[in-house]
């Protein structure tokens, strides 16, 4: 996401619950997600998706910021960012809907 211009969001059926479960909960550091998760790479040249998305977004992105773990409440700081650093916010503009 902070290398790139664009990013994309897709929507799934149903039945790709278990896969898009594996893809959010692995690193690809450590395994190759889409092989694992069974997916196929769609490339749109300025991003990817997968051909089993019904849905995707192609967004250009226009802000992004770091969250501030002191606008959080203490549980959740404690429960996701006590190691890790908070995650990145980007806001991007919708330029393309591919179905």
């Amino acid at each position: 996401m902070n290398e790139n211009e664009f990013f994309t969001v897709s929507f799934y059926p149903e039945k790709y619950r278990d896969a898009l479960s594996l893809m959010g909960s692995k690193s690809g550091k450590d395994i190759d997600k889409d092989a694992a998760a069974g997916l196929t790479i769609r490339d749109l040249g300025d991003a990817v998706t997968y051909e089993e998305a019904e849905v995707t977004l192609l967004c250009k992105k226009i802000y992004h910021q770091d969250m501030d773990p002191k606008n959080m409440p203490a549980e959740v700081v404690q429960q996701n960012y006590t190691v890790d650093k908070p995650h990145r916010l980007f806001i991007g503009e919708v330029v393309d809907v591919i179905r």
